[in-house]
């Protein structure tokens, strides 16, 4: 399960033993939310079917229409005229993830192009749950986006994701909140970005520079990242 890139997202989650290997539409122990950060079908299937017609129902029921690995109209406005004229054109592509940053005064329409490199990483890089009956994604930051906040948030709905089997208490997992934790850190308090780290900018020998986009360790290439 070592982390190898956006593009192995729907291989990594089909092969995993978590999915039970579902023998037909309606069962395994998934549900269909699990394909939300995995493919930009999911942005087309909400639009085709809204969000009740994408999230009810198991993992299995619209596998079939997930067959894309992450890719640009995750993060980008492709049909977007600035877009096919070579701007960037960032967008939200997911309507669960507007609410979220709508709750905390954040809409994307408003915010500086820095917060938004950051903000179209936080469609998938954060803590979550799932809700209601569809199982739909959401995230908890109805009081805040620290780990405090959250936590609150979570106590306020009498919320857990299981009882632990010793000393019965309820128990909540932290899924991968990224996104918040920059926000709270030294990072994010002087607008260094996910970009700046795990995309950077790079110059071909024609002397073009762009944003690589496969996106990896900063680590791995410390020369581009962190030694700038």
């Amino acid at each position: 399960n070592k982390a190898r890139g956006h593009f192995y997202a729907l291989d990594d989650v089909r092969q995993t033993l978590r999915t039970g290997a579902p023998a037909d539409e309606n069962s395994g122990p998934m549900p269909m939310a699990c394909w939300s950060c995995k493919s930009p079908d999911v942005a087309r299937v909400i639009e085709e079917r809204g969000e009740d017609g994408y999230f009810s129902g198991k993992w299995a029921r619209l596998g079939s229409e997930i067959v894309n690995p992450i890719g640009c109209s995750d993060c980008h406005d492709t049909r977007s005229e600035k877009f096919n004229q070579g701007e960037p054109e960032l967008a939200l592509t997911r309507p669960y993830v507007e609410r979220a940053f709508d709750v905390i005064g954040k809409n994307f329409d408003e915010q500086s192009r820095l917060d938004k490199q950051a903000s179209v990483c936080a469609q998938c890089h954060v803590e979550y749950y799932f809700t209601g009956p569809t199982k739909a994604v959401k995230f908890p930051w109805d009081m805040g986006t620290t780990v405090g906040d959250m936590e609150k948030y979570y106590d306020a709905l009498d919320f857990k994701d299981w009882t632990h089997a010793v000393s019965k208490a309820p128990m909540l997992k932290a899924q991968h909140p990224g996104f918040e934790t920059w926000r709270e850190g030294i990072h994010g308090k002087n607008k260094v970005v996910c970009v700046d780290c795990h995309m950077p900018k790079v110059t071909k020998e024609d002397g073009t520079v762009y944003t690589d986009h496969k996106v990896g360790n900063p680590f791995d290439r410390f020369e581009d990242t962190c030694a700038q």
